[in-house]
């Protein structure tokens, strides 16, 4: 059956569906925001098609997950930078959506549909402070929203969430409009699928890249390094994460579908992101959980110290035995364990940590990672913890408020929300948020991409590069193929030793 077909028969059910779920909602009187989850039979192959507009994509693609939203129920957001730091930008937010809880009503006619919560997308920049200017220009700087519809897959299951102001859906006749209102994002977002067998049939036409931006340049940031390790040895910091952002033009527009299903076919063991905001679009695959929280359990990524990967088994071998064993980057380890650890301390009853690392392995790069779980203390939400954890020493450095002066007074670029963090808070409360690394902003023709490298006492400027160049190149293959020529300023691919 083409896919078609398909779907004009599953929109011909979701109207039957809703028409029967709205003639007598019930819809608590006191709600704010009402949403419907339906279970929907879709084939399990389907993937992101062309997005038009604003859209929330995420992909899980080893967990079997992914969600897609479309429209705007619900929206918070803050645009003027705070002067008063991260914490209070956080916990505004984070009463947002608790006053947004209180008064979501959930409903769902199908009683099939079980652990699937709508939920909101949540994004926000690296900075409080960051006045979101160009690339990151028509961007917010904090951003809760909840899609008018909201398609989920857990495994083989489809839920569709459908969200309104509960204003909207008093009358026979205001429901009507909002049903109709409903299946146009429906008819949209069916639009937006399609099968993996009509992905593989398609030809990509990448262009190779052309460097228009780098800042600083190459010079300069070794020059950087050299100061953070100065710093360092005069004890003002642990560690420090300068980075590099590079610009690069193709000769035709960027397509985010088609990225976004390579970074997801290339990284399985990634969380995949494309966020469309103000005529930009922000893919990426990034590798650290900021955290988890799912029934009162916390889970996050401890991530510090970074080796190329190899194709050959004996010598990938020798690169992981090299990546455990160094004491340098068993240092800026700890660092990064110690401080999380310490964060999320007064935030629980009970804290588990490996006793040594594990290695994460990724397509091009390998991470020594500890994987840390905790029991939340009663009344903990996602948020709060969050606020604690974020920025964490994998992207600023430690101490924190001392790194994040580092950054601020030697950086000569705002980060936007490279290095910030994105994920859905579900309705219960539960949810989990992602560092956004390995991330380029598309706005046209045009790419922002940003990488960075964890500095400590002994780093090696050059080695330190290198990493940088490797984070690069991971995410340029997907954008456009070719390694671009660029003078100084080339991605050699050196590769590091002991980079961190």
């Amino acid at each position: 059956m083409k896919k078609n077909v398909i779907f004009e028969n599953l929109l011909a059910l979701l109207t039957e569906q809703l028409t029967r779920a709205l003639r007598d909602p019930g819809w608590p009187e006191n709600s704010l925001l009402c949403s419907l989850s339906l279970k929907l039979e879709l084939p399990v192959s389907a993937q992101l098609s062309d997005p038009g507009g604003d859209f929330f994509y995420s992909a899980q693609p080893d967990r079997q997950r992914f969600r897609l939203g479309r429209g705007c129920a619900y929206r918070y957001q803050t645009d003027e930078p705070k002067a008063d730091k991260n914490h209070s930008r956080l916990a505004a937010l984070q009463q947002a959506f608790r006053n947004l809880q209180t008064r979501w009503a959930v409903f769902s006619p199908d009683s099939s549909v079980q652990g699937s919560q709508p939920a909101a997308f949540v994004g926000f920049a690296y900075a409080a402070e960051d006045s979101m200017s160009a690339p990151w220009r028509n961007w917010p700087n904090t951003l809760m929203t909840v899609p008018s519809v909201l398609l989920q897959q857990d495994g083989a299951a489809f839920t569709l969430h459908l969200s309104a102001k509960t204003d909207l859906l008093r009358t026979p006749q205001q429901r009507v409009r909002q049903r109709d209102d409903w299946l146009q994002h429906c008819q949209q977002l069916f639009a937006l699928l399609t099968t993996a067998r009509e992905a593989q049939a398609e030809t990509d036409a990448l262009s190779p890249l052309q460097a228009v931006l780098t800042e600083p340049e190459n010079s300069r940031w070794l020059h950087l390094v050299e100061q953070a390790r100065q710093a360092i040895h005069a004890g003002a910091l642990a560690k420090v994460v300068p980075a590099r952002h590079l610009r690069f033009q193709s000769s035709c527009d960027f397509q985010p579908r088609r990225i976004l299903q390579k970074l997801t076919q290339q990284f399985p063991a990634c969380t995949v992101f494309g966020i469309a905001q103000g005529g930009a679009t922000l893919v990426a695959a990034t590798p650290e959980k900021l955290v988890r929280l799912r029934n009162g359990r916390i889970y996050c990524d401890a991530l510090g110290g970074t080796m190329p990967c190899s194709d050959s088994p004996a010598q990938n071998q020798i690169l992981q035995t090299e990546l455990m064993q160094s004491s340098r980057i068993r240092r800026e380890h700890a660092l990064v364990v110690d401080q999380m650890a310490r964060a999320l301390a007064p935030l629980c009853t009970r804290l588990q940590l490996p006793k040594t690392p594990a290695i994460m392995p990724l397509r091009q790069l390998q991470h020594l990672w500890t994987p840390i779980e905790a029991q939340a203390r009663s009344g903990i939400n996602l948020l709060d913890i969050a606020a604690r954890l974020h920025p964490t020493p994998a992207v600023a450095g430690t101490p924190t408020a001392a790194a994040q002066h580092w950054i601020r007074e030697h950086e000569p670029f705002s980060r936007g929300w490279y290095t910030g963090a994105a994920g859905w808070l579900e309705a219960d409360g539960g949810g989990e948020l992602s560092v956004i690394l390995r991330c380029a902003l598309l706005r046209g023709r045009q790419a922002d991409l940003y990488a960075g490298a964890g500095v400590v006492a002994d780093s090696d400027p050059q080695s330190e590069l290198a990493e940088t160049d490797l984070k690069l190149a991971s995410l340029l293959g997907v954008l456009g193929g070719a390694r671009p020529e660029h003078g100084d300023n080339d991605l050699t691919g050196r590769s590091p030793r002991a980079a961190g």
